[in-house]
C-alpha cells in the first residue's frame, strides 16, 4: 500500500472511530488497524489526549492529526 492509501485509510478509521457509535469489537478492530498502519505508537494519545490538533469548536482536525501522525519518525541506532 502506499503512504497516500495508508493515511486514506487512518483518516477514515479515525473518523469512525471518533463517531461514538461503534460496537465494543469494531473500536477494538479500528484500534488494531490503526496500531499496523501507523508509524507513530503513541497514534491515540495524538487524538484523544491532546489539544494541540482540536478545532475551534472542540473536534479533532484528522488531517492534521493524520499528518502528525506520519510524519513520525523513529530513532536510528
Amino acid at each position: 500500500m502506499s503512504d497516500t492509501e495508508l493515511t486514506n485509510e487512518a483518516k477514515k478509521l479515525i473518523a469512525e472511530l471518533l463517531l461514538l457509535n461503534a460496537t465494543k469489537k469494531r473500536e477494538d478492530e479500528i484500534n488494531r488497524r490503526l496500531s499496523q498502519i501507523c508509524p507513530d505508537p503513541a497514534w491515540s494519545d495524538w487524538i484523544f489526549y491532546s489539544d494541540e490538533y482540536r478545532r475551534s469548536d472542540g473536534r479533532a482536525d484528522i488531517d492534521a492529526v493524520v499528518e502528525k501522525i506520519f510524519s513520525y519518525k523513529p530513532i536510528q541506532l
